[in-house]
């Protein structure tokens, strides 16, 4: 029985040449008999070369696989966007346009000579998600509601002399208000769950999705978007009115929404893949009760059943961790709406006065006890333009962009830390919720154990 050998492997080879030498002293040193012929033009010369040829690409493979799963070396595109998505940077393959919208509409005049005035009972308020269009169909959605009875700081209402006839009076006033449009053609898709599954998924039919503007399942519910499904916690608007709180509605004018924290157990995290299309994942809880009452249980690991002590032998079961919803509840048995918009890219950045068209309004609140007539003549009144042109629209950045917006994201990560952070973020309060005159911080003394013991 022959003896083995053991044979000295060289593992530092990184190229063709490393390759080649290495194979050659190995065949020189462990086959001296069998084959010594070494010549270029050789038979065994070609295995050799041929293997070394393999070896060369797949070192050039490793080494190229470990340098695109580093964030400064990286240079695929595919790869750049699953490492945002690690850092927690929301990547889209377009950016929307955003533009100031110009929108009128005209009110009749009460009174005469200098005491005429304009009606505001015909002042309308018009719901957000006005559709507007383009002449080369490039759409656009309001993003607030607009309130022609109301005049604050971050929305004026501008009042102009529309017409005036024969005897010389005021007929109609020219009301005009702005408010932000962003550009994306809105799209519908429904998708229908069985039993719950854990961290189900499903696939958005379209590619160049901006965002996702709502889902909602056929309960009523409203499922929300969060970085992460561990964030159970959403900060929602809802408009200053005195429905939803009699004291503050009092500040309307100055503040025409609440910001307002939230607790939901519906919400879900979106990825874009590879190919372009937008996943979305949902949680894996299926427990109808509140968070802080329904925990992993150690008595539901296993056999699931409440009364049995879990033993160490017995199996884990992740279906078990269904009894919690600490990352979101699953959908269960129920149909989702989603409404997204989808974009053109660096196409929806249009020229000034260019949304002029109204593809669909809709109306808050109903106006009684006027005349219908003049009250329809306001509602066809309503008109559009943007003064100025729509900017921000872009495709996918390229690589080297990215790279650096997820450094900047890693380095900051929406954190404040020093007082200044603290400042900085109380400024950056959205105008809807009303303007912040002056910041100042200060420690909290009851946090200061210095002196005690």
């Amino acid at each position: 029985m022959p003896q083995y050998v053991q044979k000295d492997v060289q593992y530092l080879n990184k190229d063709f040449g490393q390759f080649r030498s290495n194979l050659i002293n190995f065949t020189k040193n462990y086959f001296p008999n069998t084959y010594n012929d070494f010549n270029e033009s050789s038979p065994g010369m070609l295995f050799l070369e041929m293997a070394s040829y393999v070896g060369d690409v797949l070192s050039y493979y490793t080494d190229y696989a470990l340098n695109e799963t580093l964030l400064p070396n990286a240079q695929e595109t595919e790869n750049m966007l699953k490492l945002s998505q690690f850092y927690g940077v929301q990547t889209r393959t377009v950016a929307s346009s955003i533009v100031k919208l110009d929108i009128f509409q005209t009110v009749p005049a009460i009174g005469t000579g200098t005491s005429a005035r304009p009606d505001y009972r015909y002042a309308l308020e018009i719901d957000e998600n006005m559709i507007l269009s383009t002449a080369n169909n490039t759409k656009f959605r309001t993003l607030d509601v607009v309130d022609f009875h109301q005049s604050g700081s971050n929305s004026n209402l501008d009042v102009s002399v529309y017409s005036i006839n024969g005897s010389g009076n005021v007929d109609f006033y020219l009301l005009k208000k702005q408010v932000d449009v962003i550009s994306g053609e809105q799209k519908t898709a429904t998708f229908s769950f069985g039993d719950p599954k854990i961290y189900d998924k499903i696939v958005l039919p379209d590619d160049n999705i901006i965002e996702i503007v709502n889902i909602v399942d056929d309960l009523g519910n409203t499922w929300s978007e969060v970085p992460f499904l561990g964030q159970d916690t959403i900060f929602e608007s809802i408009r200053n009115i005195s429905y939803n709180d009699p004291e503050l509605s009092k500040n309307r004018s100055a503040a025409p929404y609440i910001l307002k924290l939230t607790r939901t157990p519906h919400r879900f995290v979106t990825r874009l893949r590879d190919d372009g299309l937008l996943e979305i994942q949902f949680g894996a809880g299926i427990s109808s009760g509140i968070n802080e009452a329904i925990i992993p249980n150690p008595t539901n690991v296993g056999l699931s059943l409440p009364v049995i002590s879990r033993t160490t032998d017995a199996a884990l079961d992740p279906s078990n961790f269904l009894y919690t919803d600490t990352y979101g509840t699953a959908p269960n048995n129920i149909t989702l709406t989603v409404t997204y918009t989808v974009g053109k890219g660096l196409d929806d950045n249009v020229n000034a006065n260019e949304i002029v068209t109204i593809d669909s309004v809709s109306y808050l609140t109903s106006v009684d006890n006027v005349d219908a007539t003049l009250l329809q003549n306001a509602k066809s009144s309503i008109a559009v333009n943007n003064p100025v042109p729509a900017k921000g629209g872009s495709n996918l950045p390229p690589v080297e962009t990215l790279r650096q917006n997820i450094i900047g994201n890693f380095a900051t990560q929406y954190r404040a830390v020093t007082k200044e952070d603290y400042i900085m973020r109380t400024y950056a309060l959205p105008a809807k919720f009303g303007s912040v005159q002056k910041a100042y911080i200060a420690p909290d003394s009851q946090l200061d154990t210095a002196d005690r013991e």
